[in-house]
């Protein structure tokens, strides 16, 4: 079988939660024997060519189009803000782009087309029209309504009018991406059914899949934790700077007037609020890791405060394969099946979270996992995917 794949960025280097989850599909998809076409956008991240010897090691076949920027480009983007997303605009390909990628496209030949973001999707549902072929749509989150949270914790002026321009009527077009899918598969249970709501039908659970080198790193015998406390993820979006921000004035403030409490802040590209914590009593800031398993592994505990977002919490699963106590909010576990939010301990307020903190620290750290629990998140699971595709040609 062969797909081609519609998405917004290079998925690698996978640097956050969002290309994590789309070259960790690739992968499965890959080695499940399905040959695959890649299509995205880059902007100042032009892949290397290293990086793209890498993508090539996935995919047969590897096309990307820059991001229209400049003078022209902003121009219409800001002309078409009233009808559409600003990365939708920057992402319109030009007559000259959409002969040269048709011809691409009919030369490798797919048996399907399948979106992979949101602002990629245009652009598979006008392949699959010209082609004929079906088109299949995976979706990361409910995505108007995560801009506008984005929007309303935005920061400072730039950040409010990229969040303005980013959210811009996004409603009616997610929901023309979804009926006019052959199949979603949607990251987020919780958000499956707010599409049934809506008049989706034909819609599936497909979690984000979990590296299975990074679980078996994860789960290699460990040396003694160097941290009472580990958070690990992006440091710049304002949903993870508001959850850090409020760890440290609630919670951590609290742990430290009982104990001597310590702190890992590590993640990718700190906000400058983020790397003013870094000084702080008890907490050390380590920016762009390399190695998940290594963070994790120097935790008694892992955390993640989160109080805004949509679809999956990715850090929250890929946390739950360390075997550690795992502490978050309800907003941490969204998305996720019922016999799996029983793994977490879920704060309700600070005073819970620190309790919680304070109790995990001094518990025993190994609390195992059931494999069955955490099976749908493996790469292996592709293989229903696959099969329903076929089922569908």
């Amino acid at each position: 079988m062969k797909l081609t794949v519609v998405t917004i960025e290079p998925p690698f280097p996978p640097i956050h939660g969002g290309r994590v989850d789309v070259w960790r599909r690739l992968q499965a998809f890959a080695s499940h024997g399905v040959k695959l076409q890649l299509i995205y956008w880059y902007g100042k991240d032009l892949p290397t060519s290293a990086e793209l010897d890498e993508i090539r090691s996935v995919c047969d076949s590897v096309v990307g189009f820059p991001i229209k920027r400049g003078w022209s480009g902003r121009v219409k983007g800001i002309l078409k803000l009233p009808f559409q997303s600003i990365y939708l605009t920057g992402r319109e390909l030009s007559k000259n782009e959409n002969v040269e990628l048709g011809s691409t496209v009919n030369d490798f030949s797919p048996d399907a087309i399948w979106a992979d973001s949101i602002f990629g999707a245009k652009l598979a549902i006008e392949l699959a029209t010209m082609s004929g072929r079906p088109y299949f749509y995976r979706s990361q989150n409910i995505e108007f309504q995560y801009r506008q949270k984005q929007y309303e914790r935005a920061i400072g002026v730039r950040g409010k009018a990229m969040a303005w321009m980013s959210k811009r009527s996004l409603e009616s077009f997610e929901s023309m991406v979804f009926h006019r899918a052959g199949t979603v598969f949607d990251i987020s249970m919780d958000d499956l059914d707010y599409w049934k709501r809506r008049g989706v039908e034909d819609i599936q659970w497909l979690p984000p899949f979990i590296d299975d080198g990074l679980v078996e790193d994860l789960q290699k015998t460990k040396s003694p934790p160097a941290f009472d406390i580990v958070y690990l993820g992006n440091l710049y979006t304002p949903n993870n700077i508001e959850g850090i921000l409020w760890f440290i004035e609630n919670v951590f403030s609290i742990l430290r007037r009982k104990a001597d409490i310590t702190f890992l802040l590590a993640g990718s590209s700190p906000h400058p609020l983020i790397e003013k914590l870094g000084g702080k009593p008890g907490i050390k800031l380590i920016p762009n890791v390399k190695s998940v398993a290594e963070v994790y592994e120097q935790g008694k505990v892992l955390i993640n405060p989160i109080f805004s977002g949509s679809g999956v919490n990715v850090k929250s699963v890929e946390m739950l394969f360390s075997g550690k106590p795992v502490i978050t909010t309800r907003q941490g576990v969204a998305g996720l099946p019922e016999s799996l939010r029983s793994c977490f301990r879920l704060a309700a307020n600070a005073d819970d979270f620190a309790a919680l903190c304070l109790s995990a620290i001094g518990a025993d750290q190994n609390t195992g996992r059931a494999s069955a629990e955490l099976d749908e998140f493996r790469p292996a699971a592709i293989s229903k995917v696959v099969e329903h595709i076929r089922s569908r040609l």
